[in-house]
């Protein structure tokens, strides 16, 4: 039927906030270029939305191990200490969308391989399927640190996504997860690196 009445909503939608949000649904998951002009990386996009229409897009970018161990030697990593540095970029990637994908199925069917990153955003929508459908979710979102882009915790060591229907354990952690907006800069929302020089980074085991 078409029409409208007093309860009908104008203008456009607006960016979730940082922070806790609840009731938030996962529209989709996508493997595409980086910008509508098609320009820059093809990279892993899951499209969250709530009811209203509010949006929130985390990004997982392709990564190159080569490229990650040089730049660690660039900021005075040496050897085996590059090495590592490359290979908890790869695994904080895959905790953090494995964490994702075990809000809508059972951990222990959160299994998958791949040799190229294509590969493994196309086996991640497959293994998904329709469990996404209709779950509402709790997710936490932060700031990058430095920038006006909202993103999910770097590290999975705490949860930042859960079913609705699952009891809250989601906690803003001042020491790491910034919620306040930062003052602004000229950082394209886009542009993002593994990690900055001189930065600590987190400490945790393996694993989530």
């Amino acid at each position: 039927m078409y029409g409208f009445d007093q309860s009908t909503q104008t203008g456009g939608s607006s960016r979730l906030p940082a922070g806790i949000n609840e009731n938030v649904f996962l529209q989709d998951i996508l493997f595409e270029p980086l910008k509508a002009d098609g320009d820059g990386d093809t990279v892993m996009k899951f499209l969250f939305a709530d009811a209203n229409g509010d949006t929130f897009n985390h990004i997982e970018w392709p990564l190159d191990y080569d490229r990650l161990v040089n730049m660690a030697k660039g900021w005075g990593k040496q050897g085996a200490e590059a090495e590592v540095f490359a290979k908890n970029e790869f695994r904080a990637q895959g905790e953090r969308v494995q964490h994702i994908l075990s809000c809508f199925i059972p951990k222990d069917k959160c299994v998958f391989k791949a040799d190229t990153f294509e590969e493994f955003v196309q086996g991640c929508i497959k293994l998904l399927g329709d469990n996404h459908k209709n779950v509402p979710c709790r997710m936490k979102i932060v700031y990058k640190k430095g920038s006006s882009y909202t993103t999910f915790p770097k590290r999975a060591i705490k949860p930042f996504i859960q079913a609705m229907s699952e009891p809250n354990k989601l906690k803003i952690d001042p020491k790491w997860d910034i919620v306040e907006a930062p003052e602004p800069d000229n950082d394209d929302q886009f542009s993002v690196t593994p990690a900055s020089k001189g930065a600590k980074e987190e400490e945790a085991p393996l694993g989530w």
